[in-house]
């Protein structure tokens, strides 16, 4: 039988560490943390749930939107903290006595990231303009993905954050805020987490889709080459496909053959991404990451690379586990 991991539930508020002040009253806390593709943004969370039979949380512990909040967990002498967020949602609930606390990792210095705004850049490169938009908020910057040069970027009647998942869709890139930070590309120096299917004290369900969704396997780009002054195509992916079999995009915003390239490069990446199916898993105190890749032993000739594309990680008296949703590396 499985030695029990309770882990302590680290809590740190607008500065304070009230770790033993507020610990006891935890009824659960769950953290949410998501490598985000495409320019959909959604940003890392926590949700904390505090008994509130005594109605100290309508008093003296009254906690206010915008409190910085830190937490993590201890567990066999490690620590694993999630980062900084704020609070942005408070709901108090009676019979039972209980207050519901949520904190995102995307409202720290949102003025800047959200206001929608017309400007433009040229000849710049991708890191450069990280670090531009990240600044104007207060933020750090990493990009891990090509830091490629970019002959003009127009932001156009939208906030600094969806240019980033604009250009982070079309370079591939997952576009995230944490801790502080902006991040470009699937995070760097995450170890595969390599598991047995067998071990039913780490693995309490497991469900590995085999076959994908029908998706044509080859992208066509065409664009207006302003040098030769004609119009050309560029195509990636499957050589032998039929053009009349693959994804032809005739609006795509290439200039040059090597933006045709990485646009229809990314395209067909994205496509592969949305048309797999994605498998999921429910791990029992396990710490884990979005963007970690598991490496699942034990399953023959089935896949059994999978990377993490989001995962929530809840922690009670009851237990603590982990679901995540996966999809084929």
């Amino acid at each position: 039988m499985a030695t029990l991991i309770k882990p302590v539930i680290v809590l740190h508020w607008a500065g304070r560490n009230v770790t033993s002040d507020i610990g006891p009253y935890v009824k659960t806390i769950s953290y949410t943390d998501n490598l985000n593709r495409g320019e959909q943004n959604t940003p890392d969370a926590i949700s904390l749930t505090l008994n509130n039979l005594d109605k100290r949380f309508l008093n003296e512990w009254k906690p206010t939107k915008g409190d910085g909040l830190n937490a993590g967990i201890l567990f066999n002498g490690k620590q694993w903290m999630w980062g900084r967020f704020e609070i942005d949602d408070i709901k108090y609930r009676f019979a039972p006595d209980e207050v519901i606390i949520g904190a995102s990792a995307a409202t720290i210095n949102r003025t800047a990231l959200d206001k929608q705004q017309n400007r433009a850049w040229d000849d710049i490169q991708l890191s450069t303009l990280l670090g531009l938009i990240a600044r104007e908020s207060g933020l750090n910057a990493v990009l891990s993905g090509d830091d490629v040069q970019l002959v003009r970027v127009e932001q156009q009647a939208e906030s600094a954050l969806s240019l980033l998942s604009r250009l982070g869709s079309k370079y591939g890139l997952a576009v995230n805020v944490k801790d502080l930070t902006i991040y470009m590309g699937t995070p760097q120096g995450l170890p595969d987490l390599v598991l047995s299917i067998d071990d039913r004290n780490v693995i309490q369900k497991l469900d590995l889709p085999e076959v994908t969704r029908n998706q044509s396997s080859a992208v066509i780009v065409e664009y207006y080459d302003q040098e030769k002054k004609q119009t050309l195509q560029y195509k990636t992916g499957n050589a032998n496909a039929a053009d009349s079999n693959a994804l032809r995009l005739y609006d795509a915003p290439a200039t040059t053959y090597e933006e045709a390239k990485t646009y229809a490069e990314s395209a067909l990446s994205e496509q592969a991404e949305t048309s797999k199916a994605t498998g999921s898993v429910t791990l029992i105190a396990t710490p884990v990451f979005a963007g970690q890749v598991i490496a699942f032993t034990g399953l023959g000739k089935v896949h059994s690379r999978w990377q993490i594309l989001n995962q929530t990680t809840t922690v009670s008296t009851r237990g603590w586990t982990c679901n995540a949703r996966l999809g084929k590396k």
